[in-house]
């Protein structure tokens, strides 16, 4: 199933946005008129022209939600969250989010997005949100955090739900260490694995010389390990 969640701006977001350029557009005339043709106002436009660029890479558009998981498309930029990544989603209050600061991301220029710190916890976060407001938690099993603002934060919230925080076995370990877990067990004493299974498996003989004369000692401890271990 196929839904998505378009973004809207608000008009604190849109005031923001207006501010912002008209400090742009104050500053490069003022500089224009007082550096004509120094490298000043030069390098101020090339920097203005770079940071809006670099801004508008992350300004969130919607949210798509289908089999494959959770999307999250901005202009140039996507991130993804597959099914199995996703521990809780919930709603949250604006009141919730004092205290954060963003470090590398955008403060209301056509919305609030990149990474941001959370000085309360210490943590860092990611949000994506075209509001200050509406705002909806996606917790992964790695504990990240990402704060995506949606007029449907409900239906997104129960959309996502089968994933909750009481999976426990998705918090404990990270899929790397579980994977780790899962296909290493020690043998007990009342059972006797094969030394087969214990060892490697045995090295080919090669038709070079050199590679035979170096498995050759190999391949001979690893019959004797078997034939002591089927002894005893």
């Amino acid at each position: 199933m196929k839904k998505i969640y378009k973004y809207s701006f608000s008009r604190h977001t849109l005031s923001l946005t207006t501010i912002y350029l008209t400090i742009f557009l104050a500053l490069g005339i003022g500089l224009y008129f007082l550096y004509e043709g120094g490298y000043l106002s030069a390098w101020f436009f090339s920097f203005i022209v770079a940071l809006v660029a670099l801004m508008s890479l992350s300004i969130p558009r919607r949210i798509l939600v289908d089999d494959e998981g959770l999307h999250i498309l901005c202009l140039l930029d996507i991130t993804e969250l597959h099914p199995e990544e996703i521990a809780s989603v919930r709603q949250v209050e604006k009141q919730e989010l004092r205290g954060y600061v963003p470090y590398f991301g955008g403060y209301g220029f056509f919305g609030f997005y990149g990474h941001y710190f959370d000085l309360k916890n210490l943590e860092r976060v990611k949000i994506y949100a075209s509001e200050w407001r509406n705002f909806v938690e996606i917790t992964d099993i790695y504990e990240n955090r990402i704060y995506v603002s949606c007029t449907q934060g409900e239906e997104l919230v129960n959309g996502n739900s089968s994933r909750t925080p009481e999976n426990d076995e998705h918090r404990s370990y990270s899929p790397r260490k579980r994977r780790k877990h899962d296909s290493f067990h020690l043998p007990t004493s009342k059972q006797k694995t094969p030394a087969s299974t214990l060892l490697p498996p045995s090295p080919k003989f090669s038709s070079r010389r050199g590679s035979r004369f170096i498995t050759f000692p190999k391949r001979m401890l690893c019959c004797v390990y078997q034939y002591l271990h089927v002894k005893g």
